[in-house]
C-alpha cells in the first residue's frame, strides 16, 4: 500500500503530468468560453433542458447531442472540469510540498560562495601588515571583526617571501 502511495504522489509531482494538466484545463476553458452554456436552471428543468438542446441542434446539428452527454453545455460544473480542476490543484499541492524542504533549507543556509577575485573588486575593502605571526595576526583581526556591527568580512594570511 505504502509503494502505491508513493507512486501516486511522485505521478502528481511530476512536470509532466503538471504541463498536462494545465493544457487540457485550458483546452476545457477555451471549450466551455466558446460553445454556449446552458444556464445553470435550465439544467434542472426537463422542458428547459429540452428546449435549450433543440436551439442548439440548430448551431451544432447532430454534434448536439454528444456535447449534451459530455456535459460541455454545462462545462463549469461538469464532472470532467471538475477532475481536472482537482487534478491540477493535488499535484500543485503535491509540488509544493515535494519543494518545502528544498526552499527551507535555502531560507536558513543560504549558500555563499564567492571568488577571491570578489573580494579583489569589492568596492569597500582595506589590507593591512600586522607586525606579528600570520596565525597571532588573524586571532587579531577576527576578534576585530566580531566586534563590528556587521561581522562581514573575510581574512586571509600572507606569507612573506623569504
Amino acid at each position: 500500500m505504502r509503494e502505491l502511495g508513493s507512486w501516486i504522489y511522485r505521478i502528481l509531482r511530476s512536470k509532466a503530468l503538471g504541463a498536462l494538466v494545465i493544457i487540457a484545463m485550458a483546452v476545457l476553458a477555451l471549450l466551455g468560453t466558446l460553445i454556449t452554456q446552458e444556464p445553470p436552471r435550465s439544467a434542472a428543468d426537463p422542458v428547459s433542458h429540452a428546449a435549450f438542446l433543440e436551439s442548439m441542434q440548430g448551431r451544432y446539428g447532430g454534434w448536439a447531442v454528444i456535447l449534451d452527454a459530455l456535459g460541455i453545455f454545462n462545462l463549469w460544473s461538469s464532472p470532467i472540469f471538475l477532475g481536472v480542476t482537482v487534478l491540477l490543484a493535488l499535484s500543485i499541492i503535491a509540488c509544493t510540498v515535494h519543494r518545502i524542504p528544498q526552499l527551507w533549507k535555502r531560507a536558513t543556509q543560504p549558500r555563499v560562495h564567492v571568488t577571491p577575485k570578489f573580494f579583489d573588486r569589492a568596492q569597500y575593502r582595506a589590507s593591512m601588515r600586522l607586525p606579528m605571526a600570520p596565525q597571532a595576526a588573524l586571532d587579531h583581526v577576527g576578534e576585530c571583526s566580531a566586534a563590528t556591527s556587521t561581522g562581514g568580512c573575510r581574512t586571509t594570511a600572507l606569507r612573506a617571501a623569504p
